[in-house]
């Protein structure tokens, strides 16, 4: 190379690094100079509204399983799934020919127990009387005659002479028996004969006088408690037959719809199967029976968070999943005072009713949102603008030309739904509130993002440069609209 070529070729290339240099600088100091495009929001009337959602099954509030408690076989089945039935409409019934049998026993014991009640507190006849009176005096001429002949035949031992005077009077037959009682072993044998039947028959006269007294006087206390008892126990018995037989027979207990049957003729109930209408066995009784409602209602969880928010009477929006575009309009009408735990997350079941229609089925995926909070026709800001720095609420007022910065005001917020908040104070209707910013240069941002829009968050993230000196303005209250 020539020497006297250098100091040119040096000198070309000082020259372009310096014209590179010089262009990149113009191009930074260009873009950084860019004024920045603010997204904005306009702060107007509306409605805020502040839902707690949630997702369940619609249930008919009346559904009733209905069984047999026997476990007789099935004879009859009247209905089948999608009937429509009467209160006390007769559904199913089992073989009655045992518990049948049971309500005759029944009925015929409790029967002779009331007649013997009966007799018992009946008053004694004229009838009864004359011949309690009769036993008595004949019971009474018996045990005479008895204590009479005992008292002469201990008369002769204690007074042979008397034996002998008695044989001086006595003929045929008297006379014989009396000479017999010369033999002394003899006399004793009568003595203790005659001794018994005066016994007894001074018993049959006490047992005479206790019953011509009982007539009179009526039955013991002891004796009617006894009696009534028994029919108490009579009527118990047939109580329960009955009701065996009855628990035979399915009927209705309300009008309704008949879901499912879940048995067939000639199978007892606790064999399960399959339903004579096809249906599974595993709904948990033999007839399962929709009551008619004109309501139908969800039950939801509802996370703790939440639930103090919650309140019985409170409106609901509800939408299926079958007819997301379609509106049901419900309330609360239960807060479950317990919670429930699982996996750590603790729920309370809210139940909410909402008025029968015929598109709801049950079974049917419900979404619940249940109206908190809301207001109307209030001032309001997108929730996007507001921002929480821990001291308050603020919102950064969107400047008047491009090359200014925005004003970060201070406000006072009430409902806010997610979308927008209510302004209590602060903003005015038409003001005009920065939600974000987007980047004019062309030039790829730090994350890679080239003409990228940066979301405002409150605006929390330009700092506290404006208005100068960092703090919050703060400007008059709004009011609500009437």
């Amino acid at each position: 190379m020539n020497k006297k070529m250098l100091p040119w070729i040096v000198s070309g290339c000082l020259v372009v690094v310096l014209l590179a240099g010089g262009a990149w600088y113009f191009k930074s100091k260009s873009a950084s100079a860019a004024p920045a495009n603010y997204i904005t929001a306009t702060v107007k009337y509306g409605n805020v509204k502040k839902t707690v959602n949630a997702t369940g099954t619609i249930q008919v509030p009346t559904q009733y399983s209905l069984s047999f408690s026997g476990s007789g076989k099935v004879t009859e089945i009247d209905v089948k799934a999608g009937d429509q039935v009467k209160a006390g409409q007769v559904l199913a019934k089992q073989d009655q020919t045992d518990v049948q049998n049971q309500v005759t026993q029944a009925q015929n014991n409790l029967t002779q127990a009331q007649l013997k009640l009966s007799q018992l507190k009946a008053p004694p006849s004229q009838v009864s009387l004359i011949q309690g009176q009769n036993s008595v005096a004949r019971a009474q001429v018996n045990a005479n005659n008895a204590q009479s002949a005992l008292q002469t035949l201990q008369n002769y031992k204690n007074d042979p002479n008397s034996l002998q005077d008695a044989i001086a009077k006595a003929t045929g037959q008297q006379q014989a028996t009396l000479q017999g009682y010369l033999d002394t072993s003899t006399l004793d044998a009568a003595i203790t004969q005659a001794t018994s039947a005066y016994n007894s028959a001074q018993d049959d006269l006490n047992l005479a006088k206790a019953q011509l007294a009982q007539t009179t006087a009526g039955p013991s206390s002891a004796d009617l408690q006894l009696a009534q008892s028994q029919v108490s126990q009579a009527k118990a018995a047939l109580d329960s037959a009955k009701s065996a037989l009855s628990s035979t027979t399915i009927t209705a207990p309300v009008d309704g719809t008949i879901a499912s049957v879940n048995g067939q003729v000639g199978q007892s109930p606790s064999s399960g199967g399959s339903g004579s209408n096809g249906s599974s066995g595993g709904s948990g009784g033999f007839i399962t029976l929709l009551g008619n409602s004109s309501t139908m209602q969800v039950v939801v969880p509802v996370d703790e968070a939440d639930i103090g928010s919650v309140q019985v009477n409170q409106t609901v929006d509800m939408t299926l999943d079958a007819y997301p575009d379609k509106h049901f309009t419900g309330s609360v009408t239960q807060v479950s005072p317990t919670g429930s735990t699982q996996s750590g997350v603790t729920t309370f079941a809210v139940t909410v009713s909402v008025p029968a229609d015929s598109s709801m089925k049950p079974g049917m995926s419900a979404n619940i949102a249940i109206i908190v909070a809301q207001k109307q026709n209030v001032l309001t800001v997108p929730s996007m603008a507001v921002n929480d720095n821990g001291s308050g609420q603020t919102v950064s007022l969107a400047p008047a030309d491009a090359s200014s910065r925005p004003q970060r005001i201070q406000v006072k917020i009430g409902i806010d739904d997610g979308n927008n908040a209510e302004v209590l104070s602060g903003l005015q209707e038409g003001d005009q509130v920065v939600i974000g910013v987007r980047s004019q240069t062309s030039s790829t941002s730090q994350n890679g993002n080239r003409s990228g829009i940066g979301a405002m968050g409150g605006f929390g993230g330009m700092g506290g440069g404006f208005p100068a000196g960092g703090g919050a303005a703060y400007r008059g209250n709004s009011q609500q609209r009437n």
